[in-house]
């Protein structure tokens, strides 16, 4: 390699750079936490009217229940609308008490706009995720997930055997 090389490869590296993070997403993110109380108001058949509620996986044993406040709209191709009854979430909780994996748990918590807004509150044994908020008013939640290796992942894996 050439004395005279060494600037264009630098020059080609930057050029890279600058693209790569000229063409990164502005969209902001929103946070999916885990909160204990928004556990114990879900195992407690608590529906909140003012969210809407959706699951993914089975109706009868959803992998996880997102509830997302009225002055929010959810844009997804994932998630099932489902007009929750209080049967259906004793259901629900019956069957998730069944499941006494004790290396994943079901958990729950929180979903937080970027402003800090609360947009609404989640259920299941994955506690990972990416929520986005594309324009005022609008979530996008998908698919919730575990770390790889973690025992979530694992059962996950036993499962689908």
């Amino acid at each position: 390699m050439s004395l005279h090389s060494i600037p264009r490869i630098l020059f080609l590296y930057a050029s890279l750079l600058f693209t790569l993070t000229g063409c990164a997403s502005t969209i902001p993110y929103g946070q999916w936490k885990v909160s204990r109380s928004a556990v114990k108001d879900f195992n407690n058949g608590k529906i909140a009217k003012d969210h809407s509620y959706y699951y993914l996986g089975s109706k009868v044993e959803p992998d996880s229940v997102i509830a997302i406040h009225k002055n929010y709209t959810l844009r997804s191709r994932i998630w099932i609308p489902i007009d929750l009854t209080p049967a259906q979430l004793k259901s629900w909780n019956f069957s998730f008490s069944l499941d006494h994996s004790m290396g994943c748990p079901y958990n729950g918590g929180f979903i937080i706009a970027e402003d800090g807004a609360y947009v609404g509150f989640w259920h299941g044994k994955d506690t990972l995720n990416t929520v986005r908020v594309p324009e005022p008013g609008i979530i996008e939640v998908y698919q919730p997930y575990s770390l790889p290796g973690s025992m979530c992942e694992r059962d996950k894996f036993l499962r689908d055997l």
